[in-house]
């Protein structure tokens, strides 16, 4: 017999089991874009201080300096000019809530009237008061909403000493949205052992016992708890080696809540002698023409040859840019203001004296021409405008309008060159250390040209080309650097030899500068394990680097890229390169004149 429930009511209650079924299943879905989209909410905070000079800077240098705001991601959020007043008010850009709240790692800063990164804020320290503390906080806590006005009352900001131009800020009252304390501090001063040595030795405790893991590696955050936030610390992990000569250094992940981290940048200098008969080239070891003899040689040298490499900012948090902008923070050299980068490469080539990106001139939207300096570098007895923790910053907007600002600093800067001092050619496969040397003469290079010149090449023959043992010797001393901050005299005004740099024959250019040429030989690499050592002039020499290059692998390098080896001249560069890629780079041309065999 037919069931009558069954005929009336079988149909609508499959169709109702079916519908809560189809509902079970995009239920998780739909709550997940539900906790997606609350991941997205995006808010600013506002930033209230009042910031007042130590006895230790004037009132001059003190109206110069630059008040700036950063995340954990070195992210800026909000910036102030002193020369505006010493009341800060401002509203940060929009930051993306974390389950409804502003994530922990948002800290304070200075950057000097001369664009060096001067130091952080402390707002909390372990014990009843700052200079017995042994532990500081530099960082806030993780925010709510309702804590979106962030006050941190009077800033006292103070220099370390006369002779080291860096310093700190303090606040007169623990801040109560600080974080744990954690940086090293010096007990008798309560000073973050960090600041006045730019972050080289790392907090104390921290570098003795261990690494920095991947996720402090944040430019915002201070993975060896000294103080200096790794944007602006020289050493970020607190061993033993420099970030530029660093390759075991941990990476920060970059996907999820952590996208930011994607557009952190790098900004590192070129510095290549290029005259064909050396001209120009300059070294504290230097003598003839290649002799530094004053200020004016090393501006020269600097407006001339130096260029940086800008990495562009290409993507945020998987939306694409679609404007790049860039600028100095008070760096003398630099443009003062917003300027737009070109939006296509890798990286941007900046050629400072000639004030170009990529040799176009650079579209001044933002700032007039005027106030960039034609010759932008100066030196003189107190050292050069240029150093290792000038701030630089780039702005960019995405796809969907949104806009970001992040810093960077170069790492290390070249003050001198590279330079030849001897070169020999010898037919034994360990013969460079007893050979016989030609040195290189720099006291007329334009009457009497120095070897290895374009006007006195050296000579190789078919038969050296085709004798494996067959080596070219060089001699050169080791490119040089301004001092860092409190290394020495702590005024800036020393030179050091970099250390533990790679040296390697790099062939752009074909024969006589025509096509291309072998590249860089990377196997023909010489790895300096020397440190960095402080360079006199007039006093003790130091041991130059020794390269030695068998002459057929030069042919090699051409075979291995398809490119043509014939004879005539032959451009190399010694290029000289910091372990860590983007670190910066220099550069001595030297020529050879290759005779084929008839």
């Amino acid at each position: 017999m037919e069931n009558r429930n069954e005929r009336v009511y079988g149909a609508p209650v499959r169709l109702l089991i079916a519908l809560l079924c189809l509902l079970a299943l995009i239920m998780p879905a739909w709550a997940s874009s539900v906790s997606a989209a609350k991941s997205t909410v995006r808010r600013s905070v506002t930033i209230r201080a009042t910031l007042a000079r130590h006895t230790s800077i004037s009132a001059t240098d003190f109206s110069k300096f630059t008040f700036v705001m950063l995340n954990k991601y070195g992210r800026v959020l909000a910036t102030h000019k002193l020369s505006a007043g010493a009341k800060v008010n401002k509203t940060s850009s929009l930051i993306t809530l974390v389950n409804n709240k502003f994530p922990a790692g948002i800290s304070f800063h200075l950057i000097d009237g001369g664009g060096d990164y001067f130091g952080p804020v402390v707002i909390n320290w372990n014990a009843a008061t700052r200079v017995t503390s042994n532990r500081l906080s530099t960082t806030l806590k993780e925010l709510t909403t309702a804590q979106a006005v962030i006050n941190l009352g009077t800033v006292t900001v103070a220099k370390l000493k006369p002779t080291v131009n860096q310093g700190y800020g303090y606040t007169t009252a623990k801040i109560v949205t600080a974080a744990t304390p954690t940086v090293e501090a010096d007990i008798t001063r309560g000073i973050p052992e960090g600041v006045g040595n730019g972050g080289r030795s790392g907090g104390n405790t921290r570098s003795a016992t261990m690494r920095a893991t991947a996720g402090e590696m944040y430019d915002g955050m201070d993975a060896d708890d000294d103080g200096i936030l790794n944007a602006f610390d020289i050493n970020d992990d607190g061993d033993t080696t420099l970030d530029h000569q660093d390759t075991t250094t941990a990476t920060a992940p970059t996907t999820g809540a952590n996208c930011e981290a994607q557009a952190s940048f790098t900004l590192f200098q070129n510095y290549k002698a290029t005259d064909p008969n050396f001209s120009g080239t300059i070294n504290q070891y230097g003598t003839g023409q290649a002799e530094i003899k004053n200020a004016a040689q090393i501006e020269a040298a600097l407006d001339n040859t130096v260029s940086f490499a800008i990495q562009r900012i290409s993507q945020v948090c998987g939306e694409n840019v679609t404007k790049m902008e860039f600028k100095g923070v008070n760096v003398p050299y630099a443009p003062a203001e917003y300027v737009s980068l070109p939006t296509t490469g890798f990286d941007v080539q900046w050629q400072v004296g000639a004030r170009t990106f990529n040799n176009a001139a650079i579209n001044w939207t933002a700032v007039p021409a005027a106030t960039y300096p034609a010759n932008p570098f100066t030196c003189n007895n107190a050292g050069c405008n240029i150093s290792a923790l000038d701030v630089f910053m780039q702005r960019v907007t995405t796809v969907s309008g949104k806009v970001y600002e992040f810093t960077t600093t170069p790492s290390f800067v070249f003050m001198a060159h590279p330079m030849l001092t001897s070169i020999a050619v010898v037919d034994s496969a360990d013969a460079c250390a007893s050979a016989t040397y030609t040195t290189v003469d720099y006291t007329n290079l334009i009457s009497s040209p120095a070897l290895g010149s374009m006007n006195n090449k050296i000579q190789v023959t078919e038969t050296d080309i085709n004798n494996p043992t067959k080596k070219l010797c060089i001699k050169t001393h080791r490119p040089q650097r301004p001092e860092y901050v409190g290394e020495n005299t702590g005024a800036d005004t020393s030179i050091y030899n970099i250390g533990k740099l790679n040296y390697a024959p790099d062939i752009p250019n074909g024969f006589g500068g025509s096509g291309s040429g072998g590249g860089l030989c990377d196997a023909m690499r010489t790895s300096d394990s020397a440190n960095d050592t402080l360079a006199v002039k007039g006093g003790a020499v130091e041991t130059p680097v020794l390269m030695e290059w068998s002459i057929s692998a030069l042919k090699t390098c051409f075979a291995n890229r398809g490119a043509t080896w014939t004879s005539g001249t032959l451009a190399i560069d010694i290029q000289v390169t910091a372990p860590v890629n983007n670190s910066g780079n220099s550069a001595q041309k030297i020529y050879l004149n290759i005779i084929q065999a008839p």
